[in-house]
């Protein structure tokens, strides 16, 4: 099980050239996810050659500008470039006005627009899950959780056994138990070999979030704003953000295998203060710059994760 990270953009609130406005694309299978899709996130996109015409999602966790600037110059992009499969855009209420309000250009593809309201919720694309979570944030926000499904082998001498004929076997896993000769007999029994589904987390903007902390619980990859030190954090309590600090207790909290801090603000030239308060209680910490690129893998007993740069 294989999945890549491009981290487009790791800034936040104004565009920086070495930071980049707020745009992750996670890879997983054949399709890809963008977390938000700040200003100039299209150039990354491009950049990292993820695809014009490839199944893709866009979350918006919040409809701040910084979160969301790059949309309609993406879509247009994608247009011009003959995109015909459809777009989806995941975000809070009123994310289908901001999108499609004075959207000049003429689109060559759907756009399906699904807003979310309830505080929590799970949507189901098949390939893949996405859970959302009410962050507590100045505006409605969400925070996301991507998950690939388990990987199962089945025991072919256990299945053989118990004369599952092979037509049956696809339901097995579907559904977890099958009915066969006035008998229910399920999955568990005929498990081989299981290998846990690549789960990656999302905070957005958020204050710390418990809720999400626990939603996020055994992530191969949590990604947490940290746009403050806990000191200046401190300094401007009405801030609705986290500070690195707080961000490594949501890790630990949530038994994370990796901490990204993202979102830092621009008024650190040096970010390595942030790294290291995050450090002392998380020292799975790293925070990626813009065009980091982390390949995460799992086996059935364990998960590596590589970190590198796009030139490498």
């Amino acid at each position: 099980m294989f999945v890549k990270v491009f981290f487009g953009g790791v800034g936040g609130t104004y565009p920086r050239e070495d930071k980049g406005m707020p745009c992750i694309f996670v890879k997983m299978d054949n399709r890809i996810f963008s977390l938000d899709f700040g200003e100039g996130c299209q150039k990354a996109y491009l950049k990292y050659k993820l695809g014009v015409n490839v199944p893709l999602t866009i979350l918006f966790s919040h409809l701040h500008g910084d979160h969301v600037l790059g949309i309609k110059p993406f879509l247009q992009t994608l247009s011009l470039l003959n995109r015909t499969r459809k777009v989806t855009i995941i975000g809070p209420f009123q994310t289908e006005h901001y999108v499609l309000n004075n959207l000049l250009h003429e689109i060559s593809f759907p756009i399906e627009i699904v807003e979310i309201y309830k505080p929590e919720g799970i949507i189901d694309f098949g390939d893949a899950k996405i859970n959302y979570i009410k962050a507590p944030h100045g505006i409605t926000s969400y925070s996301y959780i991507l998950r690939l499904p388990d990987k199962i082998n089945l025991d072919p001498i256990v299945l053989q056994r118990d004369n599952i004929p092979p037509f049956m076997r696809k339901t097995l896993l579907k559904e977890g138990y099958i009915k066969l000769n006035k008998k229910t007999l399920f999955l568990e029994k005929y498990i081989k070999t299981r290998t846990k589904g690549i789960k990656i987390a999302y905070s957005g903007d958020t204050l710390p979030n418990y809720r999400f902390a626990s939603k996020a619980k055994h992530s191969d990859l949590l990604i947490h704003e940290a746009t403050l030190t806990h000191k200046d954090l401190l300094a401007n309590p009405t801030i609705p953000h986290s500070s690195a600090k707080q961000a490594a207790h949501i890790a630990r909290h949530a038994k994370t295998k990796l901490l990204a801090l993202v979102h830092v603000s621009n008024r650190y030239e040096n970010v390595k203060p942030l790294l290291h308060e995050a450090r002392k209680i998380f020292p799975r910490t790293i925070i990626p710059s813009k065009d980091t690129i982390l390949d995460i893998s799992t086996n059935e007993y364990n998960t590596i994760l590589v970190m590198r740069k796009l030139s490498e």
